[in-house]
């Protein structure tokens, strides 16, 4: 099983009510420091082949209650070796 960010809302009124990133389809990610304002992790995320979608998004985590970096550098860390297993 490859290594994944998995997002599920706690509003499930909501249109996008979950969404999987496999970490190998995840591309230019970076990690935000803003003063007075949440840290966040963005990126882009490729469509996996026959995954239901086509091409690409753009994607933003945003860590209102703090662990944006301790998160961000686990995910990067963790998608640098998943081609490696």
């Amino acid at each position: 099983m490859p290594h994944k960010v998995v997002f599920v809302s706690k509003d499930h009124r909501k249109t996008l009510k979950s969404f999987t990133m496999p970490f190998s389809l995840m591309k230019s990610c970076e990690i935000k420091q803003r003063k007075l304002m949440a840290n966040y992790i963005k990126g882009t995320i490729e469509a996996e082949p026959n995954g239901g979608w086509e091409g690409s998004a753009t994607f933003r985590l945003t860590f209102t209650n703090g662990g944006a970096i301790e998160f961000g550098q686990l995910m990067l860390w963790t998608a640098s070796r998943a081609g490696q297993t």
